[in-house]
C-alpha cells in the first residue's frame, strides 16, 4: 500500500529525478508545497495525486485506495472520516479478491487451472471458476456443452 511519501519516491525514481525540487517542477508545484507533502503538513489534491501516480506508474486500484485515505484524513468530522476509511478497506479487500480472480482466469486460459476440492473454495469463487473453465474451453475451441 502506498503513502504520499512512497508515491513521491516512486514518481521520482521512475522518472529518474535526482531531487524533490525537480519533482516539484514536473508536478508544477512549489518546492515548499513539495516539502509540505513530504513532511505531512499538507496533502496533494486529486490533480497532483493523479499526476504522481502516472509518473510513478502506480496501479489504478492502489491510487484509488490512497485517494480515499487522503480524503479521510482531510475530514474534520470523525463520522465522515470513519466512512471514508471503511470505503478504503473495502477497496483494498476488493483488490485482493480481484487479484485472485485474475490469477485464476489467467491460469485457466493458459491451461494450468488449479485443481481444488469444491469444499475448499468460497461459494463465489467456485461459481466464478466454473464460468472461467467454460470460457477457457470455448476459447480453446472446445464446446461449452458436455
Amino acid at each position: 500500500m502506498y503513502t504520499v511519501g512512497t508515491l513521491l519516491d516512486a514518481a521520482k525514481n521512475r522518472q529518474g529525478l535526482k531531487s524533490d525540487y525537480k519533482l516539484a517542477q514536473v508536478l508544477e508545484v512549489t518546492y515548499q508545497t513539495m516539502m509540505n507533502y513530504r513532511h505531512g503538513r499538507s496533502r496533494p489534491d486529486d490533480k497532483v495525486l493523479t499526476k504522481l501516480a502516472e509518473l510513478g506508474e502506480i496501479d489504478q486500484a492502489e491510487l484509488d485506495v490512497l485517494a480515499v485515505q487522503l480524503q479521510a484524513e482531510r475530514c474534520q468530522n470523525e463520522d465522515s472520516k470513519r466512512i471514508w476509511m471503511r470505503i478504503a478497506q473495502r477497496l483494498q479487500a476488493g483488490g485482493a479478491h480481484a487479484g485472485f480472480m485474475v490469477a485464476l482466469a489467467l491460469s485457466a486460459l493458459l491451461g494450468a487451472a488449479p485443481r481444488a476440492e469444491a469444499s475448499t473454495l468460497p461459494d463465489e469463487s467456485l461459481k466464478i471458476s466454473s464460468v472461467l473453465c467454460i470460457m477457457s474451453n470455448c476459447i480453446k475451441g472446445q464446446s461449452a456443452r458436455p
